[in-house]
């Protein structure tokens, strides 16, 4: 399972550019959910060095995917935040991904998609995957 997790990653990403790694892609789902953040925040959440978040927000800059400005509250810093075009990208690539689950579960009985759920909601998929990462 969880390999096809993250082949789904992988697919989902290339979607978005061809050169988007699965890190990359991670950096641009929290960018998507929490707006603009510091490189050094974005590398305590995916619990990778400062070094490999720095490449990696470089090659995403690269990339067209990200921006980088001055942090208003601390010169020092930089806030990364997602481009319009990658935005439209990750949201265009959730929706075919939501719609072939639609699709796929579209032949289950109401009681297993909720069986479904709750044992997806145990199992706690995303600390597999961080933890795999």
């Amino acid at each position: 399972m969880v390999i096809r997790a993250r082949m789904a990653i992988r697919k989902r990403a290339t979607s978005i550019h061809p050169d988007l790694q699965p890190l990359g892609f991670k950096v641009l789902s929290i960018l998507v959910r929490e707006q603009a953040q510091q490189q050094v925040v974005l590398a305590e959440e995916l619990e990778v060095d400062k070094a490999t978040m720095s490449r990696t927000i470089k090659q995403l800059e690269c990339q067209g995917l990200v921006n980088r400005v001055p942090d208003p509250a601390d010169g020092r810093a930089m806030l990364v935040s997602i481009t319009e075009s990658a935005r439209a990208g990750f949201a265009a690539a959730g929706s075919r991904s939501r719609a072939m689950l639609i699709e796929r579960l579209s032949t289950w009985e109401p009681s297993e998609i909720k069986r479904f759920s709750v044992l997806l909601g145990r199992l706690n998929v995303s600390d597999v995957l961080r933890q795999e990462g």
